[in-house]
């Protein structure tokens, strides 16, 4: 009988150690997500320091930060040397002004008509042959360019 008793004690105080952890962990798994909203509010605030100072309407930084925001301008050079390279890869390039993805030896954008400054190695007769969709012809220089173009991507004209 004392057997039986002493289990049942057992199988009582295991059951009431398991809902304490159950509650325990709840609030352990409350606490951390209150740890990464306020981790989130950390980089919002960061990121704003950041830009501001980025744009001048900061003063001085402590030298913590400033060591801090070096790194982060460095990084994001890094990230647009990436990029650059991802796009060679993809045998494209973007117009600074719209963003648009254009072969790299268009001269214009066919979006804004945004002029690039230079063509690496490329001839326009090579860009037209590389387009998949030449519907529309340039009324100036006669260059194919892409159904959508609003301007030439050879010559820079808008396109009727």
């Amino acid at each position: 009988m004392k057997l039986f008793k002493d289990l049942k004690k057992g199988a009582t105080e295991a059951s009431e150690k398991a809902k304490l952890m159950i509650e325990i962990n709840k609030f352990k798994i409350q606490i951390s997500q209150k740890q990464k909203e306020i981790d989130d509010e950390f980089k919002k605030i960061g990121k704003t320091i950041f830009e501001l100072f980025k744009a001048g309407e900061i003063g001085e930084l402590p030298d913590s930060i400033r060591e801090s925001y070096n790194i982060c301008l460095l990084k994001q050079e890094e990230i647009k040397e990436l990029e650059k390279e991802i796009r060679k890869l993809k045998n494209e390039k973007h117009c600074p002004q719209c963003q648009n993805k254009v072969k790299p030896d268009i001269q214009f954008c066919p979006c804004c008509g945004y002029r690039f400054e230079e063509i690496e190695g490329h001839t326009n007769l090579e860009s037209q042959k590389n387009l998949v969709k030449t519907t529309v012809k340039c009324s100036k220089c006669e260059t194919e360019n892409e159904k959508n173009a609003k301007f030439c991507c050879s010559c820079g004209k808008a396109i009727e």
